[in-house]
Parts: C-alpha cells; structure tokens; sequence
C-alpha cells in the first residue's frame, strides 16, 4: 500500500512538472524546479548527504517517468530500439527456418519417389511370379504395371 501510495505521489509530481514545464525556459530552470519537487532545494548543494539523495530522487524520477510512460502508452526509445533489434533476429531466424523447411520437403519428396519406385518394381516383380506360376489373362495388369 505504502508503495502504491508513493507511486501516486510521483506520478503526480511528474504530472505537474510537465504542466509547469513550459515556463522554464533553461535546464538551471528544470533543475530548480527538479529540487523543489523533491526537496532538495534546502539542502548544501556540496555536501555528501545532498548528492545522495539527487541520486536517489533522481533514480525516483526516473521510475515516476517510466510509469507515466506506460500510464499514457508510450514505449522509450530504448525499448523501441530492443524491440526493432528482436524483430530483425527474428526475422533472420524466419528465413533460415523456412530454408530448412523447404530443404526437408525436398528430401521427403526424393524419399517418397524412391520407395514408390521401389514398390512399383516389387509389385511388378511380384505380379510377373504370379504370371508365371498362375497361368490366365493378366494383360490388363501387366499393362498397368509397365507403365507405372
């Protein structure tokens, strides 16, 4: 709860920094009003305590801002570049998937032309045995066979 509330708290901070944004005309301007936002403005400047808590808050802001991103949908241009990064390896990765499966499909069809060869010369064999040991009319067959 205590850091749902602290979240809040930012995201309303960083809502009335964009607001007043447009009056400040210089970055000492944005600085100051950085300060005043989160109470630094009554701390020495050059002292240990000072600058830790400027990382600190600094670090909250940034987290405020990243929120306030996602709250109005807008992705940072870090994450767009990832984003754009992971899409061309992917499609790099696409394209050699779809060559290995084009490759495959050859193979399997010179697999199945082999065997439905080699089956057609045992059923032809076969049918020739039985035409010798069978005596009859097996014209029809034997036609179809040959020209299989």
């Amino acid at each position: 709860m205590v850091r749902a509330t602290k979240e809040q708290k930012h995201l309303e901070d960083l809502s009335k920094w964009i607001q007043q944004g447009s009056k400040y005309k210089g970055f000492d301007d944005l600085t100051e009003m950085f300060r005043r936002f989160y109470g630094l403005e009554h701390m020495e400047i050059d002292t240990p305590a000072y600058m830790e808590s400027w990382e600190k808050e600094s670090e909250n802001f940034l987290e405020s801002f990243k929120d306030y991103q996602n709250l109005i949908s807008m992705v940072s241009k870090d994450d767009h570049l990832a984003l754009v990064k992971k899409y061309k390896e992917l499609k790099e990765k696409v394209v050699g998937q779809k060559e290995t499966i084009k490759s495959l499909r050859l193979l399997l069809e010179e697999k199945k032309d082999r065997i439905f060869r080699g089956t057609g010369k045992r059923i032809s064999g076969s049918y020739r045995q039985a035409e010798k040991t069978v005596p009859g009319n097996h014209g029809n067959f034997r036609q179809f066979f040959q020209e299989g």
